[in-house]
Parts: structure tokens; C-alpha cells; sequence
């Protein structure tokens, strides 16, 4: 066991001890309807509090095979470790398996790619004129985009906003939902909200950003694994809920093996707008 925090208030002394853990593959795999070259990352995981970027794992031997027959090989980059690419697009309605092998053990996971509606439009206005909401946007300006879900129960959604190019990519900007109680509807405002920078002092956008949504069609499993994952990377407090595993999908091929891996392997359709924001 190895103390990785002590917390001193008034005369309570309080050790956080967490043990060390198991190093496992950490799979990050995403087919997109979108682009030609597709990614698959490869990483080793590593303890709770190390701060180090997580080492790419190299030499693995990576396929994608489809519902029609086709199998595509992945190649690994020669500029980045652990990431292996390969060109094909990804089909609305098809099925994706995942073959990875690596160190002599072989793992596999399955998703569908999904239909997702287009995004309608982006509406910006200044924080001053805008309508009290869910996210606090007190300065500069506030974004909502507009949506209608597709009618037909069992759709499942993330949200990624890009703010002059750059993700936003905090805990809090993960964003998924389902079309449970809103099937066929518009886009509820949470969610069209949900497109707003975070930050505590309500700082929203400024003049001259761009701003860039996109829509991604997810699985269930897909949506589950997100929302878990949101939760626990905004898990704060001293009594808050245990640091605990996110599901994964990724599965290996014998299940007697110890060694196991974490991550996500989903497809997505994908549709996008973006505005520049201007008074």
C-alpha cells in the first residue's frame, strides 16, 4: 500500500491510502462516418495519482471487421506509440468488431454505428440579454444549438464542442443523453446548453470565436460508459463516492485470463455546424 495524501484539519489527521495497481491495456477506439482515416489508441494504465501521460502500447497487432466482410488492418504511427490507423470510412446501420492482440492475449469488442439528425442551427446571444439556464454563463456570451431527436425509441447521443479548434475537454463537458421522454422531440435545453465553456467565474464565450458542435450517434453501452466516466472525473469532496472503474466493452477472447483491459470501442455518425461568434 502506498500513502498517497494526508489531510490535516484542526488535530484530525486523515491518510488516503490506495494500493498499487495492476497495469492494464487502455483501449480508446472510435469508427467514424466522417473521416477516411481511423484511429485506434493503445495505452498501459497507470496508478490513480500519476501524472505522467500514460505510455502507448506498442507492437499490438489491431483489425476492425464489419457485418458485410470486410476487415480492415490497422497499421501502427510512426510518430505516436500506440496509436494504429487505418483508411475506411464507417457505414450507418453496419456492425464493428475490434480484434486486438497483444503480449499473447487477445481481446474483442462490438458496436453498431447509429443514425444521428442534423444540427439545425447555433443561436448566440449576449449573457446579459440571455434567459436564466442551467449552466452559468454570466459574462460575454452564451451558445445554444437546436435539434430534433429522430422518432424511434432507442437513440443514444454525445455532445463535443470545439472552441476555436480546441475541444472542450473538461470533466464537466462530457454530455450525453438518451431519447427517453423526448422521442422524436426537440433537443432539450440542458443539452442545447450544454455547449457553453466551463468556468467558475461564468466566463463565456468572446468576439470573434468559433464555435463548432458536433453530434455523434453513440450505443447504449456507449452512453452508459460516458456517463459513468463524467461522474467519476467530476467525483470531488473528501466523502464523495470511491474511486471506482469505469464498464468497458472490451473484452478478452479467454475468459479464464487474468489480464484484463479497460476503455471503449464505439462508431458514430457524425453531424456538425459552427458560428463565429459576432455582436
Amino acid at each position: 500500500m502506498v500513502a498517497v495524501a494526508t489531510m490535516t484539519a484542526c488535530e484530525d489527521e486523515i491518510n488516503v491510502t490506495l494500493g498499487e495497481s495492476t497495469p492494464q491495456l487502455t483501449v480508446e477506439g472510435w469508427v467514424s462516418d466522417q473521416t477516411p482515416l481511423q484511429t485506434i489508441r493503445l495505452t498501459i494504465s497507470q496508478d490513480y495519482f500519476d501524472n505522467a501521460a500514460a505510455a502507448g502500447a506498442s507492437g499490438a497487432t489491431v483489425r476492425v471487421n464489419d457485418d458485410q466482410g470486410n476487415v480492415y488492418n490497422f497499421v501502427e504511427s510512426d510518430l505516436n506509440s500506440g496509436d494504429y490507423l487505418s483508411n475506411f470510412t464507417g457505414a450507418i446501420g453496419r456492425t464493428y468488431t475490434l480484434y486486438i492482440q497483444y503480449q499473447g492475449e487477445e481481446y474483442q469488442a462490438t458496436t453498431q454505428l447509429a443514425r444521428v439528425p442534423p444540427i439545425d442551427s447555433i443561436r448566440v446571444e449576449n449573457a446579459d440579454d440571455a434567459s436564466p439556464g442551467p449552466v452559468n454563463v454570466s459574462s460575454g456570451y452564451r451558445a445554444e444549438f437546436f435539434a430534433n431527436e429522430i422518432p424511434g425509441a432507442g437513440d443514444y447521443y454525445r455532445i463535443k464542442t470545439y472552441r476555436n479548434d480546441v475541444l472542450l475537454n473538461k470533466p464537466g463537458n462530457i454530455s450525453v443523453f438518451e431519447d427517453t421522454n423526448v422521442d422524436g422531440l426537440p433537443f432539450i435545453l440542458p443539452v442545447r446548453l450544454s455547449i457553453n465553456p466551463i468556468s467558475e467565474d461564468g466566463e463565456g464565450y468572446a468576439l470573434g470565436d468559433k464555435i463548432k458542435v458536433e453530434l455523434l450517434s453513440i450505443s447504449k453501452e456507449a452512453f452508459l460508459f460516458f456517463e459513468e466516466l463524467e461522474t467519476q472525473t467530476t467525483n470531488g469532496g473528501l466523502f464523495a463516492n470511491p474511486i471506482a472503474n469505469v464498464p468497458t466493452n472490451i473484452q478478452n477472447i479467454n475468459p479464464a485470463s487474468a489480464k484484463k483491459a479497460v476503455g471503449f470501442f464505439y462508431a458514430s455518425a457524425v453531424s456538425s455546424l459552427e458560428v463565429t461568434v459576432t455582436e
